[in-house]
């Protein structure tokens, strides 16, 4: 839903769960990227199941807040949104 005062973003489920490591390669390869900046949430690795994907442009902290998903594309991010 559209909320007042913030961006636009996109929450994508995925057909099938793949693997943080597999889903850093496919999005390097489609937008042919030769590295990106991660940060793994506590207790997340290059293993950890991707099924649903958040999407956003600029840091995300409007239009992110309080989205559940376990994985997180924008344009960058804050420190007081990384913890």
């Amino acid at each position: 839903p559209l909320l007042l005062h913030t961006g636009m973003g996109r929450l994508c489920t995925l057909d099938e769960s793949v693997s943080l490591a597999t889903m850093i390669d496919r999005i390097k390869r489609h937008l042919k990227l030769s590295h990106i900046r991660l940060a793994l949430g506590v207790g997340r690795t290059l293993e950890s199941q991707v099924k649903v994907v958040a999407l956003c442009a600029g840091s995300g902290s409007s239009v992110l807040q309080g989205v559940e998903a376990d994985l997180y594309l924008t344009g960058g991010i804050i420190a007081e949104t990384s913890g």
